[in-house]
């Protein structure tokens, strides 16, 4: 009764405090020597499906003004106040002292604009945080400019051009959600949010040391200074955490207030180029996140990371560690261009559909970052351009879907007609169909090798068991033979994960395919992109085309080595070609065509798993609760098995979605902000099969 009442008591003094309602969960401690917390989730708002407007209408006056029609409001255009404002804000004894003590900086900005703020901290980047220190930086922009845009701000702006060029080079296309780019040879990371900022930020999930609020007035735009925006930053704030602002408007000092910053004096030169620095005195007790899905603490600074897989989850973790400075060896049977898990060619293509969700939502960040990550490694397409067969009815509400929605960018898809499907294929197709313009094959052995570069591989090393012994993970081979002793274990094994007991509770599914490569005819040779109906049929390359593929679902192909290509499975890939396809190869000499077979782990809602891995015994009993509901005490926390995590069940979409599962995960175990929307990143916990579990059990 005494803690019920304790309970009610922290509640009510919160609302006294007139702390705005958080949009998703309300969590309180409620018994500190119980390691406790009393949860009452709120009703979570959908993702979004509503018409999404990006663009800011901006227009660049003789002056030198920028003016954004769509906030009636001119630009922060003068790079020496901003100058003026950090060199205030960077030279203050507090963070001072916070540098001092910090080699990774996460620094928050509402309202993106030119970009000028983030721009003259990384040309002052070593000055401002030291030559060895690394940086995250979010910014919110709900009418973000584009790349033209900021080509014509660079020109503005000769001083800064370097940095401009920077951005532009990596700079996202415009469209909705969290895009990351890396800057400085990897030393920094923007991660842009191109959402409505109360939205945006309150998917962030992260601890900040510093804060940048917005240049525009209360006036011109109040979605920046609502009283939610300031529950928001509490929420991503710790203790110190400090706060740069030139709004010397009355009501921000008292939002400043009510969310626990003391407003120390202002300083620096008069307005506009006077700043206020605020100060968080308190460390937030308020978390969006429910208990069950709450992280561990982060892994150690020298930690020995190994990675159990050297597919391309593994390899793109490694690549993710190496940018931040850890090295990791990957461990597995086979070089990663010896291993049967790498197909002869990886489709690199989109997933539309009509209704956004996470899934939804997953996939298009996936395609971006992918996209990205290829540009970024050099790697080369063996064929660029994607068609995908679909009955107009369904191309008109995709591409209406698209439109309204801004998951991908202008001219990410777009409808063709069979008159126009030529002009992209170089061949004739009846039908309507969707043509992805940037999509396209690769070949998986350069991108892991790009993947891999610099990076440790212990080879011909299969690993038959796992155990947790004095705070080790100690791998052993079949013959109880010790292959490497780790802080960390990264466990990317695929079906793999499954043979293992401490992953062995995770519900992967065995997903059997069988690609067929066929002898290219002369006419067949003159298709110059892929086209995706039931099946699909890559260019020729290598003196074959890829067709394929079939899936088999089911644990009656878990024994990969036992699949073999058959000659069913060729007939299967040809019958689900379009007609006019199955014309061009003909069907004579099917019995001649070669084939690859494998096995992917898929899980039973098409999403991996990706995080840190619990006890699921001890989550079993200590959420036991969550059969009554999802509201109530539970502990503050998981249980979970120390420094071990998974990333598995990619399914057949591997290549599409390791990169940001990549970030995912990296982010989550080195503690820095999440590369994506909290209700993304999510959606992918190991812990959600024994949530679930839990809930179904009522």
């Amino acid at each position: 009764m005494g803690c019920l009442l304790l309970t009610f008591l922290l509640f009510t003094s919160l609302l006294l405090l007139g702390c705005a309602t958080l949009r998703h969960f309300i969590s309180m401690r409620a018994n500190t020597q119980k390691a406790q917390r009393f949860f009452r989730p709120q009703s979570v708002e959908p993702v979004s499906d509503l018409p999404v407007d990006l663009d800011p209408e901006i227009s660049f006056q003789n002056d030198g003004k920028i003016f954004s029609k769509k906030r009636n409001e001119f630009y922060l255009a003068d790079p020496n106040v901003i100058n003026s404002q950090q060199n205030s804000f960077f030279s203050h004894r507090l963070f001072e002292e916070k540098k001092k003590a910090k080699d990774v900086f996460s620094f928050g900005e509402i309202g993106f604009g030119l970009g000028l703020n983030f721009i003259i901290i990384l040309k002052n980047l070593s000055k401002v945080l030291g030559a060895t220190k690394r940086l995250h930086y979010f910014a919110m922009e709900s009418f973000p400019l584009s790349k033209d845009n900021l080509k014509v701000v660079q020109q503005r702006f000769p001083d800064l051009a370097k940095e401009y060029q920077e951005l532009i080079d990596k700079y996202p296309p415009i469209h909705t959600g969290f895009h990351r780019i890396w800057l400085k040879s990897g030393t920094v990371a923007l991660t842009l949010i191109f959402e409505p900022t109360l939205r945006g930020i309150s998917q962030i999930e992260g601890t900040f040391d510093a804060w940048f609020l917005s240049q525009f007035s209360n006036e011109s735009v109040p979605d920046h200074w609502s009283p939610d925006i300031f529950s928001e930053i509490t929420r991503l704030s710790r203790k110190d955490t400090l706060i740069c602002s030139s709004n010397t408007e009355p009501n921000v000092d008292g939002e400043l207030k009510r969310i626990g910053y003391e407003v120390i004096e202002s300083s620096g030169d008069p307005s506009p180029a006077k700043v206020k620095i605020g100060r968080s005195c308190m460390d937030a007790e308020i978390t969006s996140i429910p208990p069950w899905f709450a992280l561990p603490p982060p892994i150690g600074p020298k930690a020995r990371i190994g990675i159990l897989g050297g597919g391309v989850a593994g390899a793109s973790i490694a690549r993710a560690l190496h940018r931040r400075g850890h090295q990791a060896e990957l461990i597995d049977a086979h070089l990663f261009n010896e291993s049967s898990s790498v197909l002869p060619v990886a489709l690199i293509s989109p997933t539309l559909t009509e209704k956004a969700n996470e899934l939804s939502n997953f996939y298009d960040r996936s395609y971006r970052s992918v996209l990205a990550s290829i540009e970024e490694l050099g790697a080369e397409w063996l064929s660029r351009g994607v068609l995908k067969i679909k009955p107009k009815q369904m191309v008109a509400r995709q591409i209406d879907s698209l439109i309204r929605r801004k998951n991908l960018w202008d001219d990410a898809a777009i409808e063709v007609t069979a008159a126009e499907i030529k002009s992209k294929t170089n061949i004739n197709c009846s039908g309507h169909g969707l043509w992805f313009a940037e999509a396209g094959t690769l070949s998986p052995v350069e991108y892991l090798s790009k993947l891999m570069n610099g990076q440790q591989l212990i080879k011909n090393q299969k690993v038959a068991q796992i155990e947790f012994l004095n705070d080790e993970w100690i791998l052993y081979s079949e013959g109880k033979r010790e292959i490497s002793r780790l802080d960390v274990l990264i466990i990317t094994a695929a079906l793999g994960s499954n043979t293992f007991a401490c992953t062995r509770h995770i519900p992967l599914i065995g997903l059997g395919g069988q690609l067929s490569l066929a002898n290219p005819t002369s006419q067949s040779l003159a298709l110059r992109a892929t086209i995706l109906g039931q099946s699909y049929i890559t260019p020729a390359c290598g003196n074959m085309h890829a067709v394929g593929s079939t899936h088999i679902r089911g644990n009656q192909i878990y024994d990969s080595i036992a699949f073999n290509p058959t000659k069913e499975g060729h007939w299967q890939n040809y019958k689900n070609l379009e007609p006019e396809i199955q014309t061009l190869l003909g069907k004579d000499d099917i019995c001649n065509w070669k084939g690859y077979t494998g096995v992917r782990a898929a899980t039973p809602d098409r999403l991996p798993c990706v995080g840190p891995i619990v006890d699921p015994g001890v989550f079993r009993e200590d959420f036991a609760r969550l059969r009554h509901g999802p509201q109530g005490r539970f502990p503050v926390a998981p249980k979970y098995q120390p420094n071990l995590f998974v990333s598995t069940g990619l399914g057949s979409r591997g290549f599409l979605t390791a990169e940001l599962s990549s970030e995912i995960l990296v982010s989550q175990m080195l503690g820095e902000p999440w590369p994506v929307e909290r209700a993304v990143a999510l959606s992918l916990s190991p812990s959600r099969f024994l949530y679930r579990e839990l809930r179904s059990h009522k």
